[in-house]
């Protein structure tokens, strides 16, 4: 699972640079609690603490593998060649 987590969030960070976006407040590191609004919800990876650090670790290495430097100059690139076609 945490592969997958990972493997979204490295798309989520691709897409949101194609679009000249820099900052996501992904992930969210909720932990459902008895008693708490329900605004949390589904969005939460897990009710336990464990699974929830684990899993949004996983977010945040995908996340910072898709904004590496290079694929930022990649996307910079493209964007560049696309404009002056």
């Amino acid at each position: 699972c945490s592969r997958a987590i990972s493997h979204a969030a490295r798309l989520h960070a691709f897409d949101l640079l194609r679009h000249g976006i820099t900052a996501d407040c992904l992930p969210v590191l909720d932990v459902p609690v008895e008693g708490a609004s329900d605004v949390i919800g589904a969005r939460a990876y897990g009710k336990e603490p464990g699974p929830v650090i684990e899993l949004g670790r996983a977010a945040a290495e995908g996340l910072m593998s898709g904004c590496r430097p290079k694929n930022m100059k990649a996307m910079k690139l493209k964007k560049a060649a696309q404009s002056t076609a």
